[in-house]
């Protein structure tokens, strides 16, 4: 479960945090985020919620993982679209904001 770190430190959250929001000990999700130990399907789930982001991205087997490992390199927009997927929520909306000012820019010329 090597994206929990990532995960929880784009959040800035301890793992005292997300083990208290889980209702978990700290120790047991510092196994999971050290590979120590797997998580029960009900704890995966709450991950997965907790995150915002699917079972399989916690599990590394989310579509952007299998393209990303083939020879082909990812085109700019997949990689973009990688990026947004993996951001934490504020970072979402700021680019979604973005986004928004340039169309309404488009719109003006």
């Amino acid at each position: 479960m090597h994206r929990l770190r990532e995960l929880r430190e784009a959040r800035n959250l301890s793992q005292a945090d997300i083990a208290k929001a889980l209702n978990i000990s700290r120790q047991s999700y510092n196994f999971y985020e050290n590979d120590k130990r797997d998580p029960d399907t009900q704890t995966l789930k709450a991950l997965a919620d907790f995150f915002n982001v699917t079972i399989d991205y916690l599990l590394g087997r989310d579509e952007f993982e299998r393209v990303k490992n083939k020879k082909n390199p990812l085109d700019r927009k997949e990689k973009l679209l990688y990026k947004i997927i993996s951001a934490d929520p504020d970072t979402i909306a700021e680019v979604e904001q973005y986004l928004d000012y340039l169309e309404t820019k488009k719109k003006i010329k």
